[in-house]
C-alpha cells in the first residue's frame, strides 16, 4: 500500500509540476514574441519559453505513466470509451439500425455534395474571372503584336 501511496504522490505532483511549467513556457514564449515586435531582445527569453515548454510536456508525460502505474498498482485499468466488447454481437435490430443509418449517412452525403455545389458555384466563376484577368496580364505588348510573358520559374534564365 506504502507503494501505491508513493505513486499517487508523484502522479499528483508531477502532474501539477508539468501544467506549470507548460503555462510557463507558453507566456515566456508569448512574451518573446512581444519584445521581438517592440525590437528589443529577445532570444534568450524566447529559448526559456522553449525550455520550460518542452520540460513541462516532459514532466506531464511522466505524470501519466505514474498514473498509469497507479491505477495498475490498484488492479484497475481505464476503461475504453465504448462499453460494448468485443465479443457481444449485435442484435438483428442493432443491425437492421446500422444499415439504416448507413443508407442515411449516404442520402445526407449526396446532399451535402449538391448544396455545397451550389454555395461554390459563384465562387467557381469568380475563380474563373480572376483566372483570365492574370492571363491578360501575363501578355505584354511589345510593338511587333503581342507576347507571352514567359513563366516566373523561367524568367530569369539565359
Amino acid at each position: 500500500m506504502k507503494q501505491s501511496a508513493v505513486l499517487r504522490r508523484n502522479w499528483l505532483t508531477f502532474a501539477v509540476l508539468g501544467l506549470i511549467l507548460t503555462g510557463l513556457g507558453l507566456s515566456l514564449v508569448g512574451e518573446a514574441v512581444i519584445a521581438k515586435m517592440a525590437q528589443q531582445a529577445y532570444v534568450l527569453l524566447g529559448t526559456a519559453g522553449l525550455v520550460a515548454f518542452n520540460a513541462g510536456l516532459s514532466i506531464f508525460g511522466q505524470a501519466v505513466i505514474y498514473r498509469y502505474r497507479y491505477l495498475k498498482a490498484h488492479g484497475r485499468e481505464e476503461k475504453p470509451l465504448s462499453t460494448a466488447t468485443a465479443t457481444s454481437r449485435p442484435t438483428a435490430a442493432k443491425r437492421w439500425t446500422a444499415v439504416q443509418a448507413s443508407a442515411v449517412t449516404v442520402a445526407a452525403g449526396a446532399s451535402v455534395r449538391a448544396v455545397r455545389d451550389r454555395a461554390t458555384a459563384p465562387r467557381k466563376a469568380a475563380d474563373a474571372a480572376a483566372a483570365s484577368s492574370r492571363a491578360s496580364k501575363n501578355k505584354l505588348d511589345l510593338g511587333r503584336g503581342i507576347r507571352r510573358r514567359p513563366p516566373a520559374a523561367t524568367r530569369f534564365l539565359p
